[in-house]
């Protein structure tokens, strides 16, 4: 319930309504506006915050956190110091990342990502180097789980997504079963996706050629070898690979979800083991035409 401004001082019941907020839509006490002749005020649609969208989730999740959480435990990979924030500097000092502002996340999801970088660098050395830090975003939202800055090579985290690594888990199932992840990912490939952006940037760098068109370059060469279009990324790669960003671009997710698919999928489709050898070839001097 919205007061109109400068209306706050008059003798009715609206400032009443007012700090009663929020109101359910469907509140047998909820007032009708115009309360009385002349009033302004109006009803606004208040959105869920990350925490209230994060705990509905979790509750229509149920089920899946259940089935998840017993898997974590009948694997043993659920220890009882889960809560405890773990930090082995040693451990990342050897594949180059710094990850003290870090500190915030589990054992486990440290072992998991340090594992997944780590596997990146041994498959394709040249990447070594792009990720050079590791570090958790407070303010960064749980539906953007992690990102890659490629100005400083930092891996930023979403706290509150990486806080529940099961949710975590859960979700991305859900999105790789509606084909808007690729076949075969797991919520660890965002790690991996963000890793790809990294590496493109490096080979746009070594290239000097403008990270987009590398990246429209990639896309409509292996489109073209294929024997593909545009329109058929959602069912030989995924959903989000056709998303565009606030200039309008998509190729970069093209490319960086090809990798994660290239890297973490049992059986990578034709796009992904294209695109994953192309980054490879380019990374070692390769150039693609």
């Amino acid at each position: 319930f919205v007061m109109e401004r400068g209306r706050d001082a008059w003798g009715c019941n609206c400032e009443k309504y007012a700090s009663q907020n929020p109101w359910k839509v469907d509140d047998p006490d909820r007032p009708e506006i115009p309360v009385h002749p002349n009033c302004g005020c109006v009803w606004r649609p208040r959105l869920k915050t990350d925490a209230e969208i994060m705990a509905s989730f979790r509750e229509s999740m149920k089920g899946d956190l259940e089935t998840i959480k017993q898997a974590r435990e009948e694997e043993g990979l659920v220890s009882g110091d889960e809560g405890e924030a773990f930090y082995t500097k040693a451990n990342y000092e050897h594949i180059g990342i710094d990850a003290s502002k870090a500190q915030e996340l589990t054992e486990e999801t440290h072992n998991q990502i340090y594992s997944d970088i780590e596997r990146i660098y041994e498959k394709i050395p040249e990447a070594k180097g792009v990720v050079r830090h590791v570090v958790v975003n407070k303010a960064q939202t749980p539906f953007a789980p992690a990102r890659f800055n490629s100005a400083t090579g930092e891996m930023e985290l979403s706290e509150m997504a990486y806080s529940d690594i099961d949710l975590l888990d859960s979700i991305y199932t859900q999105t790789v079963k509606e084909k808007y992840h690729p076949a075969g990912t797991t919520f660890r490939s965002n790690i991996t996706h963000e890793t790809g952006h990294g590496i493109t940037n490096k080979i746009a760098v070594k290239y000097n050629v403008d990270m987009i068109r590398l990246c429209t370059a990639i896309q409509e060469k292996v489109l073209n070898e294929l024997k593909l279009t545009e329109n058929d990324i959602p069912n030989h790669l995924c959903g989000y690979a056709t998303e565009k960003d606030k200039y309008g671009h998509q190729p970069a997710e093209f490319v960086a979800e090809a990798f994660a698919e290239y890297m973490d999928s049992p059986s990578p489709r034709p796009i992904a083991q294209r695109v994953g050898i192309i980054l490879k070839s380019m990374l070692a001097g390769g150039k693609q035409q």
